[in-house]
């Protein structure tokens, strides 16, 4: 006999057998009903129920044995279609068969598929399972596979038929172009996101977009791609679109052309030195272009994030502040390059103040003026010095040098530090008799 509460599946057949040794006779009964024409020592089993068999041996002894059998249902499965795309039309192309799970449970969680085979003999059978159901080569033009779908609940099998169909849409899709980026070398950043939205319009709503590095990948389902792609090929490269239904089946896989587009190559950012004294004086700003002609681009002037109305490819300015410039090419793809005017100016003496008649005589001189300023004493070609202050000065005439270190000139003057000697001989004779003040420029 076998275990009790044993649960057997949709048309499987169970034999019970309660022989006993010796001459013995056999009742069956089902649900406590007798079965009248069961009178050996083996019962098949086709339905759910108890099953009750009483042996009464030859020593005139009865045995009672009792069973409940349990009958589950078979999956409810349903005949489909798989649709593959086909990249030459001629019917042979590669499949996941498991993309028909869903049409075949009619998305039924408690299903799954077991294995696939190409013939219903096989199935049936469960030997030659096909080796590669994720990416099946199918070896003929609508062939029919047989899917084994199980209840995971329940362990009962049944057989799907699914014919390998292709589909015949086509979808050609123009190059999507991106401008180059900051370092303008031919590789940047292509926003898969955008491109999708782009697509979306062409194919029937709520399609699938996945995006593969190359149609192999694309019909294996290999090495998928979303976000922000890099290209690594230089300047143009290649990727494919695999457009899928709701359903998971193929609808299109086609190539699509992604190019960086030539960005403006400009010149560094500069900084020039604007000497307010020289104004109206005006000083010519590029717009920095090294790559091609001027000729080939327009251009736009902003002066502090004001348009200039300036559209030329040099300028002339005099005016303080951020110089932007715009810089466009044919394509569209722009860049963008700064050139600061810094003021600066010719610096004005103010006053001189000194201390005299001592051992250490000093100067030190005020300036006005916008620039940044460094000072010289007696000679222009000496080595100019940041401090405004001059220490140990000798007495006599000085001229005191005070220049821009940017350029934009310079100014000076003269002054003179009264002194004296600590000894001195009037008349030669080498006797030190009286001492002095004296000045340039007095009488004592």
């Amino acid at each position: 006999m076998v275990a009790t509460n044993t649960s057997v599946c949709e048309n499987d057949r169970i034999t019970l057998d309660a022989f006993q040794p010796g001459i013995n006779t056999y009742k069956w009964f089902i649900d406590g009903v007798e079965q009248l024409t069961q009178i050996s020592s083996t019962f098949e089993v086709t339905a759910s129920g108890t099953y009750t068999v009483e042996v009464t041996l030859e020593n005139g002894c009865i045995s009672v044995g009792e069973i409940v059998i349990e009958y589950s249902p078979n999956p409810t499965v349903t005949n489909s279609s798989l649709i593959a795309c086909d990249d030459n039309q001629d019917g042979l192309t590669s499949y996941n068969l498991f993309n028909a799970l869903d049409a075949v449970t009619q998305n039924n969680p408690d299903l799954g598929i077991m294995a696939f085979y190409t013939s219903m003999v096989d199935a049936e059978m469960q030997i030659n399972p096909i080796q590669n159901p994720n990416n099946y080569n199918n070896i003929s033009p609508m062939q029919t596979v047989f899917a084994e779908v199980f209840d995971l609940n329940t362990g009962c099998l049944a057989i799907a038929e699914i014919m390998l169909d292709r589909s015949t849409n086509t979808l050609n899709l123009p190059d999507f172009n991106t401008c180059d980026d900051a370092t303008i070398d031919g590789f940047t950043t292509f926003n898969l996101y955008d491109i999708r939205s782009e697509i979306e319009p062409l194919v029937p709503a709520n399609y699938n977009i996945t995006f593969y590095t190359s149609i192999t990948d694309a019909f294996a389902e290999n090495n998928s791609i979303d976000g922000n792609f890099d290209n690594t090929i230089q300047q143009s490269q290649t990727i494919a679109v695999k457009v899928t239904t709701d359903t998971n089946q193929c609808y299109a896989i086609t190539e699509l052309t992604l190019r960086v587009l030539s960005t403006p190559k400009l010149m560094p950012d500069q900084t020039f030195i604007y000497c307010i004294n020289r104004f109206p004086e005006t000083v010519t700003l590029e717009s920095g272009i090294t790559n091609g002609m001027p000729s080939s681009y327009s251009f736009q002037w902003f002066l502090n994030g004001t348009d200039t109305g300036m559209t030329s490819a040099t300028i002339e300015a005099n005016d303080i502040g951020i110089y932007t410039v715009i810089v466009m090419s044919p394509n569209g793809c722009s860049n963008t390059r700064e050139v600061t005017l810094t003021p600066s100016n010719a610096p004005t003496i103010e006053s001189i103040a000194f201390t005299e008649l001592t051992t250490n005589n000093t100067v030190t001189v005020t300036v006005s003026g916008d620039g940044d300023y460094e000072f010289a004493l007696d000679t222009e070609s000496d080595i100019y010095q940041h401090a405004n202050t001059f220490l140990g000065i000798e007495p006599g005439f000085h001229t005191l040098f005070v220049r821009d270190k940017k350029g934009c000139g310079s100014a000076s003057v003269e002054f003179s530090i009264l002194g004296f000697p600590k000894f001195f001989t009037p008349n030669g004779d080498g006797y030190h008799d009286i001492s002095a003040t004296f000045r340039s420029q007095r009488a004592l």
